[in-house]
């Protein structure tokens, strides 16, 4: 018997409808679709006979992930059918009768997890808070992320939370103590494969504010000036001292000049009238933690210069 290759717009035209109409179609013939953005909701199509039949869907260039393949209402064994790297996908059949072909929208069909990852507070290197904004992010080309998928969360990777609905964000608490804190996430799909691995991010916390110290004119005792130059070092050892470390100044220990980035040294003007002057400090680490208490040093202004002395009393 010849074997005939029907060519429905023969792969080359394109299909108008957004559903195919429903097709009768002869003993041993090969069935081709084209161009499917009527496959989202789906082929169907009728076979008559008995022998079996070889089916070609091709040119999916809206479709993605698998496609489920039900014969007069029945999974075939193969589906749900993976769409190959030419857009197509190829089944066959035992023999004739209704087809419907829909995009896969989930089940046990799919084993493959989802990937995914997860940013701790959009990606910032440090933190003073125990409380921290995950952005997530999962992708599943089966079953998809939808209805379904779930997420679970970590700050160990051995002990788990409980499983919920899987989000683009959520809040979560880091542990305590400051370091390096690192959070984990698995995400599952719609038909319900794990991530066999965590994805994790990490971020520092630092809620210790540094400690310091300032010295005027290297330590001298007396000026007779009120410009002066303030010598200041302060160390942090969880986010440091770097960028974004910040410092500001008194000289009453109650009203502060404005934030500045610290530095190594000042020029500072003293508040006028001889006597003993203060210069307050307080620090800011690279995480934002302020000191609580400034750090000080003081010097003497003396502005005033010695009186002359009394001429000598002369006796006649």
């Amino acid at each position: 018997m010849v074997r005939r290759i029907l060519f429905i717009l023969g792969c080359i035209m394109i299909l108008s409808s957004v559903t195919s109409p429903p097709l009768a179609l002869a003993d041993s013939q090969v069935v081709i679709f084209s161009e499917t953005q009527q496959l989202l909701t789906g082929v169907n199509y009728a076979v008559s006979g008995t022998v079996p039949v070889h089916h070609t869907i091709c040119d999916l260039d809206y479709g993605t992930g698998s496609y489920d393949v039900l014969r007069n209402g029945v999974p075939l064994a193969s589906s749900p059918v993976a769409v190959g790297s030419s857009q197509t996908i190829v089944f066959d059949s035992p023999g004739g009768g209704q087809f419907v072909i829909a995009q896969h929208t989930g089940g046990g069909a799919d084993t493959i997890p989802p990937t995914g990852s997860v940013v701790i507070n959009n990606n910032a290197a440090y933190t003073t808070s125990l409380t921290a904004t995950l952005t997530l992010s999962a992708f599943d080309t089966g079953s998809g992320m939808g209805t379904g998928a779930e997420m679970r969360f970590s700050n160990d990777n051995v002990n788990w939370s409980t499983p919920e609905p899987y989000a683009t964000t959520k809040q979560w608490t880091l542990s305590s103590a400051d370091g390096t804190k690192r959070v984990y996430a698995r995400f599952k799909d719609a038909a319900g494969n794990w991530m066999a691995t965590s994805v994790s991010d990490s971020i520092l916390l630092d809620t210790t504010p540094p400690t310091g110290s300032v010295s005027i004119n290297a330590g001298q005792a007396f000026t007779s000036v009120t410009a002066v130059n303030l010598t200041l070092s302060a160390s942090d050892t969880g986010s440091g001292m770097g960028t974004g470390a910040q410092m500001r100044f008194s000289a009453d220990n109650i009203t502060w000049s404005a934030a500045e980035p610290y530095a190594a040294s000042k020029p500072w003007t003293l508040t006028s009238g001889d006597g003993v002057k203060t210069v307050y400090v307080r620090y800011r680490d690279a995480a934002g933690n302020w000191m609580a208490a400034g750090v000080s040093d003081s010097i003497t202004l003396d502005a005033t210069p010695p009186s002359a002395p009394e001429p000598p009393l002369i006796m006649p």
